[in-house]
Parts: C-alpha cells; sequence; structure tokens
C-alpha cells in the first residue's frame, strides 16, 4: 500500500544481526499490488550476519526508517551504543516493538536519556513520572506549550495491531504469558532543542525513571 500511495519503484529492506543467516541474502522480488490492478514496485531484501557498527557497507547506507524488532536496549546482554549513533542528529522515522509493556517502556526511556528520541507519545506522561530531585522546581506552562508547538510530535505507543496471535509461556517461576511483539512505539529521531541541555531533564522539568529491572532477557524469555 505505502509502495503505491506513494509510487516507489525500489524498496530496499535490510536486515542486520547476529542472528540473520550466515548466508547473507540479496534477493529482489515484485511488491503484490494492494488497490492498483498493477505493481511495477520492487523489493530489494538484504541481510548481513553481523552487528551494524562493524558492517563494512554501513557507512553507506544511511537509513530512511528504522525498524527494531524486541531489541532490548537496556539489557545488559546487548551493547546498542554504537549502532544507535546512525539515529544521532538525524530526523530519521522508527518503530520498535517489545513482548511486554515494561520492555517498551524502559526501551523509551533508553532513547530518551541518549537524546535519540525527545518527544514522550502520548499517553506516557504518567508511567514516565517520578519524584523530582533536589529542589521542588515548577514548570513554566508557556515554556512547555512552545515546545509541544515546535515538535509537532508523531510519536505513538501502543498495542501492535500486526502482532501474531499465538500465546507463549516464559518459563520463569511467574510463569508469565506473553506474545511476541505484542507492543509498539515510535517516532522521529530528532536533534537537542537548545532549551534541554542537561542530560536529565525531559519536556514538563522532570527527571523521568523507569523503575524495577525485569528487563533481564536472560531471566525471563518472555522478553526475548
Amino acid at each position: 500500500e505505502v509502495a503505491e500511495n506513494y509510487k516507489l519503484n525500489l524498496i530496499n529492506l535490510r536486515f542486520f544481526g547476529p542472528e540473520c543467516p550466515k548466508g547473507n541474502i540479496d534477493e529482489t522480488v515484485s511488491v503484490p499490488p494492494v488497490q492498483a490492478k498493477k505493481s511495477s514496485s520492487k523489493l530489494h531484501i538484504t541481510s548481513f550476519n553481523s552487528d551494524y557498527e562493524t558492517n563494512e557497507d554501513s557507512a553507506m547506507m544511511s537509513p530512511d526508517i528504522l525498524v527494531f524488532f524486541n531489541p532490548g536496549f537496556t539489557c545488559p546482554d546487548y551493547d546498542w551504543e554504537k549502532s544507535l549513533l546512525c539515529m544521532k542528529n538525524k530526523q530519521i522515522p522508527f518503530l520498535v516493538t517489545t513482548n511486554t509493556e515494561m520492555e517498551a517502556v524502559a526501551d523509551l526511556q533508553y532513547l530518551l536519556e541518549r537524546r535519540l528520541f525527545l518527544d514522550i507519545p502520548s499517553g506516557l506522561e504518567d508511567l514516565l513520572q517520578s519524584e523530582q530531585e533536589g529542589a521542588d522546581t515548577i514548570a513554566d506552562p508557556k515554556e512547555e506549550q512552545e515546545e509541544i508547538n515546535e515538535s509537532k510530535s508523531l510519536s505513538f505507543f501502543g498495542v501492535n495491531p500486526y502482532a501474531g496471535l499465538r500465546v507463549r509461556q516464559s518459563g520463569t517461576m511467574a510463569n508469565d504469558l506473553y506474545v511476541k511483539s505484542r507492543w509498539i512505539f515510535g517516532g522521529t529521531s530528532s536533534q537537542e532543542s537548545q532549551k534541554r541541555r542537561s542530560t536529565g531533564d525531559f519536556p514538563g522539568g522532570k527527571k523521568r525513571r523507569v523503575e524495577g529491572s525485569g528487563n533481564t532477557k536472560k531471566q525471563n524469555p518472555a522478553l526475548v
């Protein structure tokens, strides 16, 4: 549908990561038409069994959009710092899927803290609120409104309407039930505003955290 609406002749879809096939994929297929009688769009699929930052061709592959499937940004088993540099100081649309709401909030917080994503999706204010550190301060309502008007946020957070239907069990003592990629959030990475120079301050003048440590993938298969 996107290919038809925007009349895209070619879409390059690239997969990076150690879970990709050892034999790299390089295929081109035709995109099936949705409403049009005929489609001239092609989908070029390539995979790389390596991390993004260590791939020799990644420097020439400036992405138009980024998709992260259950990345586990806060998981100590993974190191995303270098790979996420492709988002820094750029405006790139992206989306992230997770298996649980808790991990979605934690991953969003991770991006906020690193200034890779400055807009808080609607509905997350209550989840990300925490007590202010130090002396109590009151945010200027005019400044808040100016930041909201400037950002024109296109961010989102919620249940993934395209998630599968298979229900899985975590295998932990809690024996949690979950659906892979059940939650989704995204938006556009953006440059840091001059009004947000402190690494701890976010819109509204508060420092937001996600409490708890239930996001270790080795201990909870629901987060894999």
